[in-house]
């Protein structure tokens, strides 16, 4: 299912405290699927740059859990012009997926 999604990813505190969690959202104007969408999300956390070699993930704190399967990408359908403008609720996601945040770098955090 080709579209335009929005896909959150969710990043759980060490401490379970909800108000500790870190949400990031993107948009996607044309990902092949939602599965798609969440490879890249993890992929931006996780791969290297290729400019320095280093990864997002590294420089996020370590308050931030790397358990297996810790965080999630929560897939919305971006199908009406209100979820897109932000001005309607996006409701459930149609997909959720678990995944691991790479290690951290303690002097890079």
């Amino acid at each position: 299912m080709a579209g335009e999604f929005l896909a959150r990813a969710v990043l759980p505190a060490v401490s379970g405290q909800p108000k500790d969690t870190v949400i990031n959202d993107f948009a996607f104007l044309d990902a092949t699927t939602l599965l798609v969408a969440e490879a890249y999300i993890e992929a931006f956390y996780n791969d290297p740059n290729v400019t320095n070699n280093r990864k997002v993930a590294e420089f996020i704190s370590q308050t931030i859990t790397r358990a297996v399967l810790g965080c999630r990408v929560d897939l919305y359908l971006l199908d009406s012009p209100g979820k897109l403008a932000g001005t309607t609720p996006l409701g459930s996601p149609v997909l959720s997926v678990p995944w691991t945040l790479g290690a951290g770098n303690g002097t890079a955090a």
